[in-house]
């Protein structure tokens, strides 16, 4: 399955079937858990949290944009309609 997603690419979630449309393209972000806050308020920040992979989605049913959904995430619960498409 292709996964190298573009601006303007339409997803599908395979459990509800609502559809997003990628509005910014693949883009590194820091996420941090609850024991990556524990370290931040310890004075490890530097320390905390993990880098990924991420896009912005807007649901097209509400209108709705998603920020910085995690691209492992995205490869387990969607598919790529544009990509299948072509």
């Amino acid at each position: 399955m292709n996964f190298s997603l573009v601006k303007g690419d339409l997803l599908r979630n395979f459990k509800t079937g609502e559809f997003f449309e990628v509005v910014r393209e693949t883009y590194t972000k820091r996420f941090l858990d609850s024991e990556d806050h524990k370290m931040i308020s310890h004075g490890m920040g530097d320390y905390a949290g993990s880098y990924s992979s991420a896009i912005d989605v807007l649901n097209t049913h509400t209108g709705l944009i998603t920020r910085g959904v995690e691209l492992s995430e995205v490869r387990r619960k969607m598919e790529n309609i544009t990509a299948n498409v072509e």
